[in-house]
């Protein structure tokens, strides 16, 4: 993070975004600017910092050990209600209630502390 606030990489992704809206300078998503940004300013990481799950066949105990992120990729999401495939979807279920549960606690907590600041005003 220092070395990404030093060369100002929040500001330079800004203005290649912004001079997108003038001239096509790329298309699809928000990777692109983020991508002509850092150029060849990065660390490769392993393959298990992205496994695409649309290329895996099979979860087991060593999948899930080696894996460090599942990325959703392609049109299957197991979050999507209308999603004719059985992609895995008891196994994101199991990650996406601990989201869940983590988003409620912290509501129920930012909840509590504008109650204390409200009755401090």
């Amino acid at each position: 993070l220092d070395n990404w606030r030093e060369q100002r990489m929040s500001e330079k992704i800004r203005q290649i975004a912004l001079s997108n809206r003038e001239t096509l300078i790329y298309k699809n998503g928000s990777q692109p600017p983020m991508a002509i940004a850092i150029e060849e300013n990065f660390e490769h990481l392993s393959p298990a910092w992205n496994v695409a799950m649309s290329d895996v066949n099979e979860v087991n105990d060593q999948f899930l050990e080696e894996t460090c992120l599942m990325h959703w990729n392609g049109p299957f999401k197991p979050w999507n209600k209308d999603n004719k495939k059985d992609y895995y979807v008891e196994l994101w279920l199991q990650y996406g209630r601990q989201v869940d549960r983590r988003e409620r606690q912290h509501d129920r907590l930012r909840r509590s502390v504008l109650e204390v600041e409200n009755m401090a005003v």
